[in-house]
């Protein structure tokens, strides 16, 4: 616990110490409100061969949802990340799956699940290394991830955002190519202009924003 000071000394109220209240470690992020919101880019960001993909998250619960698309209808190599229902095969709870194109050809897509319970409630970094048609590494908070399942199956669609339910992110960075910061005005364009290309995006849906402790 910390107090609040005025010239070295502590100060009182009614007899009892005022406590310091703490600083927010970011302020003015999109909320992803109950509803579902989304910030769609102006084009598939640029994910071809290998890059690095970087944002920071908060994801509420085991009942949120938090997406990240780059994937054209007729796309040779993508990115797509998803923290949402459980597959089947890979237990009861939400994982987050991260899926790119098949190298090997059809059924299409690469799909490999983590399990990310232990970081729920919390403000992490992921990171994703990939490769055309492979994924190198996932780390979240500094802890590489091991896969506990994967799968294969074809992801349709014409897809150029970020969305969710009950979930923020922000410095979302695909390195040398676009970095979109995402604050303090986290439910406005102006937070989604991209700092390194030209890739904007348009805030969507039910958004807010909040402060992170």
């Amino acid at each position: 616990m910390s107090y609040l000071n005025y010239n070295n000394q502590k100060l009182t109220y009614n007899n009892q110490y005022v406590i310091s209240s703490p600083l927010p470690t970011v302020s003015g992020v999109i909320e992803f409100l109950s509803g579902g919101g989304e910030v769609i880019f102006g084009s598939q960001p640029d994910i071809a061969g290998s890059k690095t993909f970087k944002a920071n998250i908060y994801i509420d619960s085991s009942t949120s949802t938090l997406y990240f698309y780059s994937k054209g209808v007729a796309a040779t190599d993508f990115l797509v990340v998803s923290y949402d229902d459980a597959p089947d095969w890979a237990g009861t709870d939400p994982v987050l799956m991260v899926h790119v194109k098949n190298a090997a050809g059809p059924p299409g897509i690469v799909r490999q699940a983590y399990d990310i319970s232990n970081y729920l409630g919390q403000i992490e970094l992921l990171e994703i290394v990939k490769v055309t048609g492979g994924i190198t590494s996932v780390t979240i908070g500094g802890d590489t991830l091991t896969k506990i399942g994967d799968g294969y199956f074809d992801y349709g669609g014409d897809l150029k955002q970020v969305a969710g339910i009950r979930s923020s992110i922000w410095d979302v960075e695909i390195v040398g190519a676009h970095k979109w910061i995402g604050y303090p005005d986290g439910d406005q364009d102006s937070a989604w202009v991209d700092t390194i290309g030209s890739n904007d995006g348009v805030v969507g849906g039910s958004v807010s924003t909040r402060d992170l402790f």
